[in-house]
């Protein structure tokens, strides 16, 4: 049942392969049926079976080729429109995705400069915080002196409070359509310290891609000698 079910669809692809070349393709479809039925009919019990099985082989082997002759022009001639196609395409969609990249890159540029201004403020904030919680110390220390325990407890407490506040780090507003990607990329800023290998993986010569698959699986927290590395957010259209 399932051979049949094979030939009927074998058959079915010849019908198609005949209505693209009604002249030539009449003319391989006969001599694939026949070939179709030479294969069923052939019954090897003996040496001169074999023979027969290897001319039979021999035979299919040179009309494939014929075929494949007759439709290699064709197939060339299509490869050759589709290069040109697709040659077409690619100068119509330069200007676009030079468009996108050069809008892309200023999002990132915009994004990465607010980043650093945050933490810069982050920064400062910390520190402010911090010289806070050191005058709150020493304020608690004078009322302990002066023999307020109370008071001087209560500073402290404030003082604690004070370090542990976290400081957010605000970033470029979110917009709809606009989404970011993490890249690593690598810095050597010096060739000499960096190891031979790094936690199994041999990285000299430097291997920049291995470093930054590394970088990616680290999220951006691994520290080579010798080597930087870079954390770019990325812009792209969702």
């Amino acid at each position: 049942m399932h051979s049949d079910n094979n030939l009927a669809v074998a058959l079915g692809e010849m019908q198609k392969a005949v209505e693209m070349v009604p002249g030539k393709g009449q003319e391989f479809t006969s001599a694939g049926k026949a070939a179709i039925d030479e294969a069923h009919a052939l019954e090897i019990t003996g040496e001169s079976d074999l023979r027969v099985a290897a001319g039979l082989m021999d035979g299919f082997k040179k009309a494939k080729k014929s075929v494949a002759d007759f439709f290699k022009p064709m197939k060339d001639s299509a490869h050759r429109a589709h290069k040109e196609i697709c040659a077409r395409e690619k100068i119509l969609l330069t200007p676009f995705d030079d468009a996108d990249r050069a809008v892309k890159n200023k999002v990132t540029t915009y994004t990465a400069e607010q980043r650093r201004l945050a933490e810069i403020e982050a920064a400062r904030i910390r520190a402010a915080q911090e010289a806070e919680a050191k005058r709150l110390v020493e304020q608690a220390c004078e009322a302990e002196e002066g023999g307020d325990a109370a008071s001087a407890e209560m500073l402290l407490k404030q003082a604690e409070i004070t370090e542990t506040i976290k400081v957010p780090v605000t970033t470029a507003p979110k917009v709809d359509g606009i989404s970011y990607r993490t890249t690593y990329s690598v810095e050597i800023t010096d060739l000499s310290a960096v190891p031979c290998e790094i936690g199994g993986v041999v990285i000299r010569p430097v291997d920049e891609s291995a470093v930054r698959r590394m970088a990616q699986m680290a999220k951006g927290q691994l520290n080579i000698p010798g080597i930087k590395i870079i954390t770019t957010k990325e812009a792209y259209s969702r």
